[in-house]
């Protein structure tokens, strides 16, 4: 059980989970990393991405439709909405063994690297995320140290968390695993997108302790909608705050004309077309919503 008692409180404001980048592996293992740098041209922080495939994500979200599915549909979603030159590592547990008793030693060890920190080739990332299958155990404590090790030492960096469950590899607990990376590395933030843990207290506390503890935040997806929106806004690379449930009546992954019709007076003060993205944000008065191909993507109060 982690040290925090907190749920994720759905009403509360949570901070950025920082700019999520994309990367592929290394074609055949043939070609050497090039040395990780701080930080891209436009301030994106290195990040390290950690899907989890534990045997939990076999559940399903609709018939036919596994949280692994789409978690992994989010992950690449997100990844295409990035600037081309930002880096990123991408790590991945609970592939490797079942999760049966037997397995236990070996699948608390079952971190892969799917790729090391590189900049972003999204067709190569694509195929990697594409490629995992859930199976076995969830080693977060493990994968987290993983994560900090790929980061440039005394270096700014993101851990972005991608979990549905609690840690079946403790101890030591993934909080206080958490912890101590971040006291070792102050500058760099561990971030966590909960997907499918509203009946499970125990993953709620836990997850908001390893954001808490880990020098970065937690927020709770409990459907597909909402995992794009949060796991989406992970990217955003300004002090952007997110929302549970929204703010004024706006809230996460509505569409323009929602919007309007939830807010009295509002003023379009940017509309750009980045990567392939149509963003649009607007001067709601008490703050500004930021929409991404029509879907609200960020709010950010005054």
């Amino acid at each position: 059980m982690a040290r925090s008692g907190t749920k994720i409180d759905r009403g509360q404001w949570v901070a950025k989970l920082g700019m999520l980048t994309g990367a592929a592996l290394l074609a055949a293992g043939l070609l050497t990393a090039p040395p990780a740098q701080a930080a891209t041209d436009d301030g994106t922080p290195p990040t390290v991405i950690i899907l989890d495939a534990s045997g939990s994500m076999i559940r399903e979200t609709s018939p036919g439709v596994t949280r692994m599915d789409v978690a992994k549909q989010a992950t690449i979603a997100a990844l295409e909405a990035l600037p081309q030159n930002a880096e990123v590592g991408l790590l991945v547990f609970g592939t490797g063994t079942g999760n049966s008793d037997a397995e236990r030693a070996s699948g608390c060890q079952d971190v892969k690297t799917l790729s090391s920190l590189q900049p972003m080739d999204l067709g190569s990332l694509r195929a990697s995320v594409n490629g995992v299958t859930q199976s076995g155990f969830t080693p977060i404590g493990p994968a987290l140290g993983v994560a900090m090790s790929m980061l440039p030492p005394g270096q700014p960096g993101n851990i972005v968390l991608i979990s549905d469950g609690v840690d079946t590899c403790a101890p030591p607990t993934s909080c206080d695993v958490a912890a101590d990376l971040h006291r070792e590395n102050p500058l760099v933030n561990i971030n966590v997108v909960a997907f499918g843990v509203d009946q499970d207290e125990e993953a709620q506390q836990q997850m908001t302790c390893i954001g808490g503890v880990g020098g970065g935040t937690a927020v709770a997806a409990s459907n597909p909608d909402e995992l794009f929106a949060r796991l989406k806004a992970a990217t955003l690379n300004d002090a952007t705050v997110l929302s549970a449930r929204g703010f004024h009546g706006v809230q996460l992954g509505m569409t323009f004309s929602e919007v309007r019709s939830n807010v009295d007076d509002i003023r379009i003060i940017e509309s750009t077309l980045r990567n392939g993205v149509r963003i649009i944000v607007i001067d709601c008065g008490w703050g500004t919503v930021e929409l991404h191909d029509d879907r609200v993507y960020a709010i950010t109060p005054a």
